[in-house]
C-alpha cells in the first residue's frame, strides 16, 4: 500500500518539475516531456524498490537475530515482462533464512534434527512463508512441511553430504 503510494508522489514529484521546467522556459519545452518524466519517475521508483529490497530485508533479519548463526541460502531473480529493467539483471524477490537454532534428538537409533526455516517472498504484498523441516541424519532423508499445512503436504527429499543443513546440525 506504501510503495503504490510512492510510486504516485515520484512520479508527481517528476512530473510536476517537468511542468515547472516547460513554464520557466516560456513552453519551449515539448508538451510531452511533463507525462514522460512522470512515468521516468514511476519505473525509476519501482526499479530502485526492486533491486534494494534483498538488501533491506537481509539487514531488517541480521537486526532481528544478531546471531552469527543465521544463514541466508535459496535465492531467487525472476524476469518480468512488467519489469523491464530485470531484463538486464533480475533482482532477487525470494529468499529462505535459518535462524541457527535446532533441536536434535535420537530415536529407534537415529539421530532427528529439527528446524524451522523462514522464506521471504517479494510479491504485490510482501509475505513470509515459514517451514518445518526434520532431517534424518542417519538415513541423509529431510522432511518439509510448510506450517498450517496437513502431513499430506509434506515434502521428503534426500539429502547427500554436500547440502549445508547436513554439514551444519548432522556432526
Amino acid at each position: 500500500m506504501w510503495h503504490l503510494l510512492a510510486v504516485f508522489i515520484s512520479g508527481l514529484s517528476l512530473g510536476g518539475m517537468a511542468y515547472l521546467a516547460r513554464k520557466l522556459s516560456r513552453n519551449r519545452l515539448p508538451t510531452w516531456i511533463v507525462p514522460v518524466l512522470a512515468a521516468l519517475g514511476m519505473f525509476g521508483y519501482l526499479a530502485v524498490y526492486d533491486y534494494t529490497w534483498y538488501g533491506y530485508k537481509t539487514e531488517q533479519v541480521r537486526i532481528t537475530q544478531p546471531d552469527d548463526q543465521v544463514m541466508f541460502f535459496n535465492e531467487k531473480a525472476e524476469r518480468s515482462f512488467f519489469k523491464p529493467w530485470s531484463v538486464i539483471k533480475p533482482a532477487i524477490n525470494s529468499f529462505y533464512i535459518f535462524d541457527g537454532k535446532f533441536k536434535s534428538r535420537e530415536q529407534d537409533n537415529q539421530i532427528l534434527v529439527e528446524y524451522f526455516m523462514y522464506e521471504f517472498i517479494k510479491d504485490p504484498i510482501e509475505r513470509q512463508q515459514v517451514y518445518m523441516a526434520v532431517l534424518n541424519c542417519t538415513t541423509q532423508e529431510r522432511a518439509v512441511l510448510l506450517q498450517g499445512k496437513t502431513a499430506k503436504a509434506t515434502r521428503y527429499e534426500n539429502v547427500t553430504t554436500d547440502d549445508v543443513f547436513y554439514q551444519k546440525l548432522c556432526h
